[in-house]
């Protein structure tokens, strides 16, 4: 986001300094001061994806605090199947996710994401059985 504001503020003074008029006709164009301007616009850009690309390796190293809170090691997880959904108990409390609302469910070696309707939810294998993963991708396919 923090990215997105300073390219969008990097675009504008380019295109000001880009379109500023000089000389007597009006038809000549100059940079004149303006490459400093750019030049720091440049580096502060510079700055906040080096900044984002710390915190993001940081945060991937360490893993969030957020997500430490529910899945540090010896932390209880518990799924358990109903007939129209899945609750998830954490640390944190359950949360229910519904079946009709899960559009795509990728396994992995490890892990089981199920993505929908602006949510995520990404599990251990060993809490997602066959029986499910062959019920939720019939329920995707017919969706």
């Amino acid at each position: 986001m923090t990215a997105g504001v300073a390219a969008v503020a990097m675009t504008y003074l380019s295109a000001k300094m880009a379109l500023r008029r000089s000389g007597p006709t009006g038809h000549n164009y100059t940079w004149g001061s303006g490459v400093a301007v750019l030049v720091a616009g440049a580096a502060i850009y510079v700055g906040v994806l080096l900044l984002f690309g710390w915190f993001s390796v940081r945060e991937a190293r360490h893993g969030s605090q957020r997500v430490r809170r529910y899945a540090s090691p010896g932390a209880v997880l518990q799924a358990r199947y109903l007939s129209d959904g899945l609750e998830v108990t954490t640390t944190l409390g359950t949360t229910a996710y519904q079946f009709a609302k899960i559009g795509k469910i990728s396994v992995g070696t490890h892990t089981v994401a199920l993505t929908g309707a602006g949510r995520w939810l990404v599990l251990p294998r060993e809490l997602v059985p066959a029986e499910a993963i062959s019920f939720l991708e019939r329920s995707i396919a017919a969706g």
